[in-house]
C-alpha cells in the first residue's frame, strides 16, 4: 500500500536544507511529489513499498540459473538470463490466433515465458522444452497451468506426442537455443523438426548473442521478417524473426513464376 506524509516546509529554510529534511523521511522508494504546494507550505512525500519478494526471486532465478550454467555448461545456451527488454522483444511476435500454441525452447527461467503471458498469451496455451530437470521443476511451479517437458528440443517432435493428449497446432517457436553455436548437422536437425510441428503460416523467433545479422544455413526453408538489436541486454542480443516459405513457394508456383533461389534452397531440403 503507498503512504503518504505531509512534511511542513520550515519558514526561511532554503531547498537545499528541505533536501536534508527529506532525506530523513527517505525509506523504501520514496518519491517527492513536485511542483510545491507554496501556498500551504507543504510537500506532498509519497513513499512506495519495496519490491522485496519481487527482488528476492529475481535474484533466486540468477542463482538457480548460474549454478545451472556451471555445472551443465552445454545444456544452457545463455550466460546470464535474458532481460525484460530481449523478453519484450521476443513476445510481441506473438500469433494472433488466441487459440494456437506457442513452443518456447530452453526457457531457462522463465523470462521470456513470462513476457509471453503478460503479452497475451494464454497459460494453458504455452508450451516449453527445458533440458535442464531443475529449470523445468522450477518452471511447473511458476507456470502450473502451462505444460514443461524435461528433454532435449532435438527430440521435439517425440516429446510433444508423448506429452501432448491431442494434437496441437503451434504457431510460433520462441527459441533461446545457441542455434549458430550448434554444428551444421545438429541445427539443421533441429530447424526440420521445427518445421515439421509449425503451422503452414507459423514463425520462428530466435535471438543469438551475434549482432551481425549472420543467419545460419539450416534456415533455409524460411524467410526473414524482421531483425533488431536488443542493446539493453547483458550481453545484447540480435531477436529475428522467420516465417515459413511453404506459403509464398506454392503461391508463386501456382502463378507459374520462377521460384528464388531460397525457395528452390528450401525445397532441395525439404525433399532430402
Amino acid at each position: 500500500m503507498v503512504s503518504t506524509t505531509r512534511i511542513p516546509l520550515r519558514s526561511g529554510c532554503n531547498m537545499s536544507s528541505q533536501r536534508n529534511l527529506f532525506r530523513s523521511f527517505y525509506t523504501a522508494r520514496p518519491r517527492p511529489k513536485f511542483p510545491l504546494d507554496r501556498n500551504k507550505r507543504e510537500v506532498i512525500f509519497v513513499a512506495e513499498p519495496f519490491p522485496t519478494m519481487e527482488l528476492i526471486a529475481k535474484l533466486s532465478d540468477t542463482a538457480l540459473f548460474l549454478r545451472e550454467v556451471f555445472s551443465q555448461p552445454r545444456q544452457v545456451g545463455a550466460i546470464m538470463p535474458s532481460s525484460r527488454n530481449l523478453a519484450a522483444a521476443m513476445a510481441r511476435w506473438l500469433p494472433e490466433d488466441p487459440e494456437a500454441y506457442v513452443l518456447e525452447l530452453g526457457p531457462g527461467t522463465g523470462a521470456v515465458t513470462e513476457a509471453l503471458l503478460n503479452q497475451g498469451l494464454a497459460e494453458n496455451r504455452l508450451i516449453a522444452i527445458e533440458k535442464s530437470p531443475k529449470l523445468a521443476e522450477h518452471l511447473r511451479r511458476r507456470f502450473p497451468r502451462s505444460l514443461f517437458i524435461t528433454g532435449d528440443a532435438l527430440h521435439l517432435d517425440r516429446l510433444l506426442a508423448r506429452q501432448a493428449r491431442r494434437a496441437m497446432p503451434v504457431a510460433a517457436v520462441v527459441s533461446s537455443l545457441p542455434l549458430l553455436n550448434f554444428d551444421p548437422r545438429t541445427a539443421q536437425r533441429l530447424v526440420n523438426k521445427i518445421q515439421s510441428i509449425l503451422t503452414p503460416t507459423g514463425r520462428l523467433v530466435q535471438y543469438s548473442y551475434h549482432l551481425g545479422n549472420k543467419r545460419s544455413k539450416s534456415l533455409a526453408a524460411f524467410k526473414q521478417k524482421a531483425s533488431d538489436i536488443v542493446w539493453l541486454n547483458l550481453p545484447p542480443a540480435r531477436v529475428t524473426v522467420y516465417e515459413m516459405l511453404g506459403l509464398a513457394r506454392a503461391a508463386r508456383k501456382d502463378r507459374g513464376q520462377r521460384l528464388r533461389p531460397e525457395e528452390r534452397e528450401a525445397a532441395l531440403v525439404g525433399a532430402a
